[in-house]
């Protein structure tokens, strides 16, 4: 059978990202991304999504080269987007974890 259309795929994104880094220990990344035209298909029929402004904000501290910590934050906006169709998404997520290398 053939789709019209790649459902769930956007029509357009943007992104960005900004890192900025402090004495080489701190990491700062802001990544703000924008999409739009997302189609869907439920029980037959045919679902446009709402548009999704997700704004990451991320931080990483590098203590040494084996040992980092790092904090995420995510849709800052506080934005319930579905990615899929009746599947929202959480209105803020953010983690804090640290990372060991051998």
């Amino acid at each position: 059978k053939h789709l019209d259309f790649a459902y769930y795929q956007p029509a357009f994104t943007t992104s960005l990202s900004l890192q900025y880094i402090v004495a080489k220990k701190l990491i700062i990344d802001f990544a703000p991304t924008f999409k739009t035209g997302v189609k869907a298909i439920y029980m037959g029929e045919k679902k446009q999504l709402d548009p999704i402004v997700d704004i990451n904000l991320n931080a990483q501290y590098i203590y040494s080269n084996q040992l980092s910590f790092f904090l995420k934050l995510n849709n800052l906006a506080f934005q319930r987007y579905e990615q899929y169709y009746n599947y929202p998404s959480q209105r803020f997520m953010g983690m804090i974890g640290a990372s060991f290398s051998f």
